[in-house]
């Protein structure tokens, strides 16, 4: 074992109320270095421990936001 996970992340659950494409950016810093993945469903290697993972969906007019 090499002290790495491969992960999948899921931005599934993402929607448009007026039904436009959406886009997915996701960034994440392993060791100072920023990382990106630009998929629905990336896959992708992290070393063990907790880490912090944003996801920015976009639908061509603008950014998300939480909503609650």
């Amino acid at each position: 074992m090499n002290g790495e996970a491969e992960v999948t992340l899921d931005g599934s659950g993402s929607n448009d109320a007026d039904g436009d494409a959406l886009t997915y950016k996701w960034t994440w810093i392993v060791d100072s270095n920023t990382y990106e993945a630009n998929s629905v469903n990336p896959a992708i290697k992290l070393p063990i421990g907790v880490h912090t993972i944003q996801l920015v969906v976009n639908d061509g007019f603008m950014d998300s936001r939480l909503t609650m």
